[in-house]
């Protein structure tokens, strides 16, 4: 199959499955947005599950390489913590898919699935991995913690912000936990003699405006 209509189905089927949801979307309904025969939706996926597995897979590759530019070597670990988290955010604000990914709704949707979504939701966090990495390369980052587990924990930081951010009246300025469960966490990553200080105001901007997820 040419490029280029791969990549045509593969957007039509993101757009379908952000509005619509996994459930309500058909391979009909693609086809057509895609101006392309139903069969021919078959030759790019197997299935209308391989289709979203596809998609999902695309979002996330493109949000951890575009994230992954940011990161730079010469940088404290701890202020590209920082940069990452806001960058996450901002990006899964954009990306509802990968918001229903992160939340599990996506695992629900498509139990069958549910290996393959935990390792997208593993490369998700492998730039957060890299900052731990570097930072206990640096001598930032005590080197006693699993950089994936912890890398792993804050994925779980982020999903809680996603769930609270639905909540009535939670906004940038109401939400002091967030802050503070940040600061507590990457102050346990810090070797005992760091002294170098994170500036909290750095992950306010992680409110969501994410459009909720149809089931």
């Amino acid at each position: 199959m040419q490029a280029d209509k791969h990549r045509r189905i593969l957007d039509c089927a993101a757009e379908a499955f952000a509005r619509f949801g996994f459930r309500k979307t058909s391979i009909a309904d693609i086809a057509a947005d895609a101006r392309v025969a139903k069969g021919t939706v078959y030759l790019a996926a197997t299935s209308k599950q391989d289709l979203f597995y596809q998609v999902l897979h695309r979002e996330v590759r493109e949000g951890v390489a575009a994230v992954g530019q940011l990161i730079d070597a010469r940088k404290s670990a701890e202020s590209l913590l920082a940069t990452v988290l806001e960058a996450d955010c901002q990006h899964y604000d954009t990306r509802p898919l990968i918001r229903e990914l992160l939340v599990g709704e996506a695992a629900v949707a498509v139990p069958d699935q549910s290996v393959e979504f935990s390792e997208l939701r593993r490369l998700a966090r492998s730039n957060l991995r890299d900052v731990v990495r570097l930072g206990q390369r640096q001598g930032v980052f005590r080197t006693d913690i699993e950089a994936d587990l912890a890398a792993e924990l804050m994925q779980d930081i982020q999903v809680a912000t996603l769930l609270f951010h639905d909540a009535p009246g939670l906004s940038e300025a109401s939400h002091p936990r967030w802050q503070t469960t940040v600061q507590i966490f990457v102050r346990g990553l810090r070797v005992a003699a760091s002294s170098t200080a994170i500036d909290a105001a750095a992950f306010t901007g992680c409110a969501l405006r994410t459009q909720p997820v149809n089931p």
